[in-house]
């Protein structure tokens, strides 16, 4: 059980939002909520739960936006890849199945 000084954490629904948000460091994410609270004593949650779902929501999203990103950079790279000319290819198709055209 992790205990925060604004809320209380059970190893089971630590394990639980480890497994929903794989890519994120859930403890750390708790961390950043706890120094966040401090810093904004005006902003208290009345529904922690809820806060703490959310936080790791928009956290999980910046993380799969971040991974979106990375595979299409990879994908494409710094080189265009060359055209490859599918006209044969077609031209053959249509003259073996004449009922596609």
């Amino acid at each position: 059980m992790i205990d925060c000084k604004y809320f209380t954490v059970h190893e089971s629904k630590l394990a639980e939002w480890e497994q929903a948000y794989s890519p994120l460091n859930v403890a750390g994410e708790l961390a950043r909520m706890v120094l966040w609270l401090d810093s904004n004593p005006r902003r208290r949650k009345k529904n922690y739960s809820r806060f703490v779902t959310n936080w790791l929501n928009k956290a999980y999203a910046q993380v799969a936006v971040a991974q979106a990103s990375a595979r299409m950079y990879a994908r494409v790279g710094s080189e265009q890849r060359p055209r490859v000319d599918y006209s044969r290819e077609c031209e053959e198709i249509l003259r073996k199945y004449p009922d596609l055209a």
